[in-house]
């Protein structure tokens, strides 16, 4: 999960373009500068919620594994996405953090779907589409983030061959 706080601003650079281009088409009302600022800023918070905050809690809460006698630890440390050479549980700490991409494609949606929602309410009085445009722009987008995990994971389990 660490490793989606590096991919998470590199993906940044894919994701924002792709979901201005939604929000573009599904608000066509809003200007260029204020649709930029609106997706520009909610993706702000979902990296710090997401690509920061999600991964450290995570982390953090595997540690504990640390502390447990055994194969107990070693499970509780793979669910949070710990791995090391000659650790027993690699493969384990590998589909967690898969599962941990699963649930923050849902985190991503929610975090921004409210986001958008309170950055519009006074806009268009109420939220409007905020919930249709944040989860079509994090299916457009979190393929983009999904690649540049995999880029990064690719060139950490490769060894730099």
């Amino acid at each position: 999960m660490i490793f989606t706080i590096s991919a998470y601003p590199l993906a940044m650079l894919g994701m924002v373009p792709a979901e201005w281009f939604v929000v573009r088409k599904l608000q066509p009302a809003f200007s260029l500068k204020a649709s930029f600022s609106d997706v520009f800023s909610t993706n702000g918070v979902a990296l710090a919620v997401l690509g920061i905050g999600l991964p450290l809690v995570v982390s953090g809460l595997g540690l504990v594994g640390l502390f447990l006698p055994g194969d107990v630890g070693d499970t509780v440390l793979a669910l949070g996405t710990w791995v090391g050479e000659g650790f027993a549980k690699n493969r384990l700490a590998l589909h967690s953090a898969l599962a941990w991409l699963v649930v923050g494609f849902f985190v991503n949606g929610y975090v921004k779907a409210f986001w958008f929602a309170r950055r519009w309410r006074d806009r268009v009085g109420g939220s409007g589409d905020a919930k249709r445009v944040a989860w079509v722009g994090n299916v457009v987008s979190y393929p983009v983030f999904l690649f540049c995990v995999l880029l990064i994971w690719h060139e950490l389990l490769a060894g730099g061959r």
